[in-house]
């Protein structure tokens, strides 16, 4: 099997809503919020295009995570090469006319602070649903640091189905999540009983649907398995991104991988990839594949890197397809928000 580049996909300016172009015609520095799917991210990238091709600003766009800093350069690349080359993380800031920060939840208050002395009008975007580290700013923090900014909200989901909204909803009751519009099929829980027929499903489904403009992940809740003293703990090596990477490759399946705690500068991106529930912030794919899916309450419960956030991330990162593997049903999940098999 070839290994295939991701799809990157930035809508054309002309499909922006009424709701997203008003933000981009704000003149002032932009408090943007909403739930996963709105569109933050699109408007923040053709608020720095046209800053910095249209306005002829020093413009920066800034974001945390490594892979979304390779997700943001590439869907800009085609529009706009001087844009794309103005996106950085938050830690190598310069002197310019004005910052935007996407996915701001993810950074600390220090981070921001000093942000902050960088530009006279630093806009953000953030979802507090979404805040994944525990040293995260909060809402409350981030508007008293940027007191003067616009609050605009984004409401309509473009991302996920409305089937992929109620299945998240049913397992995360107390989040608040913006109902979607569109309609698709209901996610998918596929009852396995070990590791080899998870990787039996997982490369089924990568054969049904891999294609040069479909893009597939798999997410899992841990990078490479090691716990704080270095060493591999099976706990975690079980639902770990390079368990399930070094297995497929000795399959024949050529795909990508990427944790945090990676020690790698250049990031690729597949259009089959693995990675943490975590590095798939700011991500969407067409099919998401979420092993070991039982796993869920004693993920949460047990080990301090993984909560609800992180599974209302991974459920949102999916456009059209969402495949949970699990050992047995969820008694606790709503049956007529999924289809089950096996």
């Amino acid at each position: 099997m070839l290994k295939m580049a991701y799809s990157f996909r930035l809508p054309p300016i002309t499909d922006l809503t009424i709701e997203q172009q008003m933000v981009l015609s704000e003149t002032q520095p932009v408090s943007l919020s909403g739930g996963a799917g709105t569109g933050k991210t699109v408007v923040s990238l053709w608020k720095h295009i046209e800053n910095t091709d249209t306005l002829n600003k020093n413009s920066l766009l800034v974001t945390y995570t490594k892979t979304l800093r390779v997700y943001l350069y590439n869907c800009t690349l085609a529009e706009s090469v001087n844009a794309s080359s103005k996106i950085c993380s938050a830690f190598n800031i310069i002197n310019c006319d004005e910052i935007i920060i996407d996915e701001a939840q993810d950074l600390e208050l220090l981070t921001l602070e000093n942000i902050n002395s960088y530009a006279q009008n630093i806009s953000y975007g953030a979802d507090f649903n979404q805040r994944l580290y525990s040293q995260g700013i909060t809402e409350t923090e981030i508007k008293n640091l940027f007191t003067d900014n616009i609050e605009y909200t984004l409401h309509q989901n473009f991302r996920n189905t409305s089937e992929i909204i109620n299945f998240t909803k049913s397992v995360l009751p107390d989040f608040l999540i913006s109902d979607a519009d569109i309609e698709g099929i209901l996610p998918i829980i596929s009852i396995v009983n070990d590791f080899e027929e998870q990787m039996d499903k997982i490369i089924a489904i990568v054969n049904d649907f891999q294609s040069d403009a479909h893009n597939i992940a798999i997410l899992l809740p841990f990078g490479d398995g090691k716990n704080n003293q270095g060493n591999i703990w099976d706990r975690l090596y079980n639902q770990c991104v390079e368990k399930y990477y070094t297995h497929l490759i000795n399959r024949g399946i050529q795909c990508s991988k990427y944790y945090n705690d990676e020690s790698i500068n250049n990031v690729e991106i597949n259009n089959i990839h693995i990675t943490t529930f975590k590095s798939a912030k700011g991500l969407e794919f067409d099919t998401v594949i979420i092993p070991n899916f039982h796993q869920f309450r004693n993920n949460i419960s047990y080990f301090n890197v993984v909560n609800e956030k992180d599974y209302y991330v991974a459920f949102t990162r999916t456009v059209k397809n969402l495949y949970l593997l699990s050992s047995s049903e969820l008694e606790f999940i709503d049956s007529n928000t999924y289809e089950l098999e096996g």
